[in-house]
């Protein structure tokens, strides 16, 4: 999984990564004991309390309610042993049924609506159901979501069910990765903002302190699934408040933008960060040969735009000569960013880099674009093959200008 990670702040924190399990995609509470679910948020499956209305021509039943019309976003899974080619469950939502005529995982949506019905024509048949109930859905290209302060309508388990794309009302998402930007966020004590991949249930993000910029590139997976019956889907993302203290709660913002990529897109961005960094073969002049792609763009003008809200303090000096800049004539923003990349083509950089300084603070101002370089794990100058690949840390330490 490719993953990009860049802080700005004024602290050091662990930010932590939880990889897909058997159970890891479950998130909210286990609706198994009752045949109706009224929570924000859960999972069940069909050995829970359906209601069987008939065992000779065999219906059985379960509910999710709300009691005001709402969103109910409903993934279901792992479905095994049907007892028919087609039709062997139904959902359904007052105003229409779809059936199942795979086993395929589906996911569905459905909007201003009071009550979901799934329906099970066997009780042979296996499957899971994870559902959200009452979160804006966000299906559309140029995601982009701005809480601020003072939102009085926030509160524990606010959401957003977030599905990029490239193309307006296309049948299929035809994205190859998505760019997740966090700005601006602000999160009194005691609280906590997340973003997760509903497919896999690996949680992307997990903010429990306030920051002012993060990134995150997350591929879509290898597998499309089926959404709203006749479209398909490869990437899903549950953003929640998952906690904040009542009081509180108003205090809580931020900015988030979500840009989906197609695979020409996706290899731009590789090859440019790359090259601007100079960890790859191709030289400093020949960088603006590669085609210039807005994700990357905006890439660019996230990181300084973040660089420029910093404290403006003194950071810490550069302890070894190799790395010096000169501190009075450099402020953040680009000019800085391109004396800093500069620094990657210098020996002792490389060899910091590839293990030789552990931490990122002996290069003063440039300590942001050698974070970046470290979370980046290319192999481009380290005696290592190349590889495009790049793949998450159980847990990484984020230092942070």
């Amino acid at each position: 999984m490719m993953r990009w990670f860049v802080f700005i702040a004024s602290c050091i924190i662990v930010v932590t990564s939880q990889d897909a399990s058997l159970d890891s995609w479950k998130s909210g509470y286990s609706c198994n004991e009752k045949h109706y679910c009224v929570d924000k948020e859960g999972h069940f499956n069909e050995q829970s309390s359906f209601i069987t209305t008939s065992y000779l021509s065999y219906r059985s039943y379960k509910l999710l309610y709300s009691f005001v019309p709402t969103n109910f976003v409903v993934y279901i899974r792992n479905i095994k042993n049907p007892s028919q080619q087609k039709n062997f469950l139904q959902i359904c939502d007052g105003r229409k049924c779809d059936y199942f005529n795979s086993v395929e995982d589906q996911l569905f949506v459905f909007r201003n609506v009071n009550q979901i019905t799934i329906v099970a024509f066997s009780p042979a048949t296996q499957f899971e159901v994870q559902y959200y109930a009452g979160c804006i859905v966000l299906d559309q290209r140029d995601v982009d979501i701005h809480l601020e302060a003072e939102n009085h309508f926030t509160k524990p388990g606010r959401c957003w069910i977030l599905i990029p794309r490239l193309y307006e009302g296309a049948t299929t998402q035809q994205t190859a990765a998505s760019n997740i930007f966090f700005s601006n966020v602000n999160l009194p004590q005691h609280s906590a903002l997340s973003i997760s991949n509903v497919l896999t249930g690996e949680v992307l993000m997990n903010f429990e302190a306030s920051t002012d910029f993060e990134f995150y590139i997350v591929p879509n997976g290898p597998n499309k699934i089926p959404y709203q019956v006749q479209r398909s889907i490869s990437s899903v993302f549950f953003l929640t408040v998952d906690k904040c203290p009542s009081k509180l709660c108003a205090e809580v913002s931020f900015k988030m933008t979500v840009q989906a990529m197609s695979e020409q897109d996706l290899q731009c961005f590789s090859d440019k960060q790359l090259c601007e960094l100079g960890v790859t073969e191709i030289g400093e002049a020949n960088c603006g040969d590669i085609e210039v792609c807005s994700s990357y763009n905006n890439f660019e003008v996230m990181v300084n735009a973040a660089l420029n809200i910093g404290t403006g303090s003194v950071l810490n000096g550069v302890e070894e000569r190799g790395y010096q800049i000169d501190q009075s004539t450099v402020g953040p923003g680009p000019k800085l960013q391109k004396k800093c990349n500069a620094l990657f083509r210098r020996r002792k950089f490389r060899m910091a880099l590839c293990g030789g300084v552990k931490s990122c603070t002996k290069f003063g101002k440039c300590q942001i674009y050698c974070q970046l370089e470290r979370a980046l794990n290319v192999y481009g100058f380290c005696k290592k093959k190349k590889n495009r690949s790049i793949q998450p840390n159980r847990s990484r330490l984020i230092i942070m200008a």
